[in-house]
């Protein structure tokens, strides 16, 4: 379950920066547009129409959307279609501000072009034990991600990995079918809610399937990951997420139950604030773990009983 906070953590600091590289030993030089060599060594990264050329000895797991040397060197790719590359940016730039007037500085950031589509890198130290090398680029019809993590100052490993980084490219001439590769089954048909877009294995529903026009919108998301041991550790992370929420929004009631769902033990929370009511679920079996959210912005009584009879149709594969 750590990939999706840390999902939501790099998204958020995704940023409109006119900066060019800052002149300081860490300086990575990229040049003002990168060509693609195409010669025979890239692989489509799974379940994606993302091409890469990994370094040697990282192995692709799928169920973390990253190619990983170990536990602490690794590189994240995620796909967002419906996503332009500029609005992205553009969202995102104010929380990159905050960060800075934080003192919250990157060791390095560039603008260039990977190949044809325009890029961002962000290079930054700022955690205890790791340093970070973070890669966006596209166009009006998606943006893809690459988030790379390695041991604090391991010079090996950010060389490696920066040059992956700057072999990838997407063919947009790859038929996907993103709903089949999905680790589960839904069926939203009898309620309002119909797939808008996903990252990966993070899927968005949104009413009739439009687009967000703001950030308090009713939707629903379901995003998948390795599976728990137990279910202590199900309900270990439902707790966790509890006291997450309560972090962001003035929490009013929690209700919290143990359910079923086709025949899986699951976990239920229903949580209330003044303005919103969420419906969230764990689901685990031995292959997957699935974390469903609804949430309401109005209409809470019906729109909590949509989630309900949604996720009842959850079946794992």
């Amino acid at each position: 379950m750590k990939l999706i906070t840390l999902i939501f953590t790099l998204v958020t600091i995704l940023t409109s920066c006119n900066a060019s590289a800052q002149t300081n030993n860490n300086d990575l030089k990229i040049p003002d547009k990168v060509e693609i060599k195409k010669e025979g060594k890239h692989e489509r990264v799974s379940g994606t129409k993302i091409f890469i050329v990994p370094p040697k000895d990282y192995i692709f797991d799928p169920t973390l959307f990253r190619y990983q040397k170990n536990n602490e060197t690794y590189i994240n790719v995620l796909e967002l279609y419906g996503g332009k590359y500029t609005e992205k940016k553009a969202i995102l730039n104010e929380t990159w501000d905050n960060l800075k007037s934080l003192g919250v500085m990157p060791e390095y950031e560039k603008e260039f072009k990977l190949g044809k589509y325009d890029a961002l890198l962000i290079y930054s130290k700022f955690l205890e034990n790791s340093d970070d090398i973070n890669l966006f680029f596209g166009d009006d019809n998606f943006t893809v991600m690459l988030m790379a993590s390695f041991p604090k100052n391991d010079n090996q490993a950010r060389q490696e990995i920066l040059s992956a980084l700057l072999t990838a490219y997407l063919d947009k001439d790859v038929q996907i079918d993103y709903v089949d590769l999905a680790k589960f089954t839904i069926d939203v048909s009898k309620s309002e809610f119909k797939l808008y877009s996903n990252v990966s294995q993070m899927f968005y529903y949104t009413t009739n399937g439009k687009a967000p026009t703001s950030g308090a919108e009713n939707l629903i998301i379901i995003h998948t990951a390795p599976p728990q041991r137990d279910f202590q550790e199900v309900k270990n992370f439902a707790k966790d997420v509890i006291e997450d929420t309560k972090k962001n929004i003035n929490v009013l009631t929690v209700e919290e139950n143990e359910i079923e769902i086709n025949n899986i033990k699951s976990y239920e929370m229903i949580i209330t604030s003044a303005l919103e009511t969420y419906y969230m679920v764990v689901i685990n079996s031995d292959k997957v773990a699935l974390m469903f959210r609804g949430r309401a912005v109005n209409r809470h009584d019906e729109l909590l009983r949509q989630f309900k009879e949604v996720s009842q149709t959850i079946r794992l594969k």
